[in-house]
Parts: C-alpha cells; structure tokens; sequence
C-alpha cells in the first residue's frame, strides 16, 4: 500500500492535476527522483546525506547563493588569517 502511493503522488507530480481548489492544483511536468533500496545501512545513509548536500550545492550554484553549505568557506576563511598571522609572528626578530 506505501509503494502504492508513493508511485500515485509520483504520477500526479509527472502528470499535474486541474481542480477548482488552488490547494490541490499543480501544473505537472515536475522533475520526480525515486530511490528504492532493500536495506538501509549506515554507509548507503552516508552516500544519501552525500547526495543530498551535492543537490544542495548544485542548486544555489545555480541560483548564485553559495549552495546549502556556506559554513565551510567562513571556517577557511578565519583559518587562513590565523595561517598567515601565524607566519607574520614567526618571520619577526
């Protein structure tokens, strides 16, 4: 009964639905990704999180926002004052 409904609202996003009620109205034509698996282990959960985050980037460099994860870059960024600091302070007498 759950495959059952997830292949249902799979159509439904595919194919879009006209009603009078704005709530239940979709145009269709939505892109639709199903990723079925017989167990769930913690390396396919890792690969899944992995996926994700990739999609994540992918679509804020697409919309020129830095992606999902923008943490990184600030945590490099301070990383690298404290390296070249670093540097600065050995190099004096």
């Amino acid at each position: 009964l759950v495959i059952a409904n997830c292949l249902a609202q799979m159509q439904a996003l595919m194919a879009g639905h006209d009603s009078d009620d704005t709530h239940k109205r979709h145009p269709g034509s939505r892109p639709v990704s199903l990723l079925a698996f017989a167990r769930l282990t913690p390396a396919l959960l890792g690969q899944l999180i992995a996926l994700d985050e990739h999609n994540a980037r992918l679509v804020g460099a697409e919309m020129r926002t830095g992606g999902g994860m923008s943490r990184p870059r600030p945590l490099a960024a301070s990383r690298a004052r404290t390296a070249s600091w670093e540097k600065a302070s050995a190099a004096r007498p």
